[in-house]
Formats: structure tokens, C-alpha cells, sequence
């Protein structure tokens, strides 16, 4: 099988009534799990401010990018996620 078949590329974007925009870029398939974090430094967050879009990207400290699992799915990591979305999305 080709990388080509195998890329899988998951993109969430969430907006709210007052016009935030924000979400994520995740290259791997997301599989639930309660422990294992998934994904690699080429996973990133985005925002819009003032209309402009911004992207954060890992800063290496840690090897925390995606958390997910039946009941939510979590993105970055470090003191606190940058992107958490569950049922009461």
C-alpha cells in the first residue's frame, strides 16, 4: 500500500454565536483511548483574532498532541488543552 492511501488528515473547526472560530489538524486517524496520547509534531491548533487566522504549533516540550476517547477529544497539552470537545460541545 502507498503513503498516499494510508494519509488520513482529520480537521475539526468549531464556531460560536459571536464569530470564534477555532480548531485542529490532526494527520492520524483517532482511535479512542483512555491513555494513550496519538498524532505527531505536525498536529496544530488554529484560532481566529480579529479576523486573522493563527496557528499554534507544538513547541517540543512534551510529546502531547491528541487525546481521545469515547466521551471527549482533546488537543494539545502541557498545562491545558488547547482544544477540548465533548458532549456539551
Amino acid at each position: 500500500m502507498d503513503w498516499f492511501q494510508m494519509l488520513v488528515i482529520t480537521f475539526q473547526v468549531v464556531g460560536d454565536r459571536i464569530g470564534a472560530v477555532f480548531g485542529s489538524l490532526v494527520e492520524v486517524p483517532l482511535r479512542p483511548s483512555n491513555k494513550k496520547y496519538q498524532g505527531t509534531n505536525s498536529t496544530f491548533v488554529f484560532t481566529n483574532i480579529s479576523s486573522h487566522l493563527v496557528i499554534y504549533r507544538p513547541t517540543g516540550l512534551n510529546r502531547y498532541f491528541t487525546l481521545c476517547n469515547i466521551e471527549f477529544l482533546a488537543i494539545g497539552g502541557g498545562s491545558h488543552f488547547a482544544v477540548y470537545l465533548d458532549g456539551d460541545l
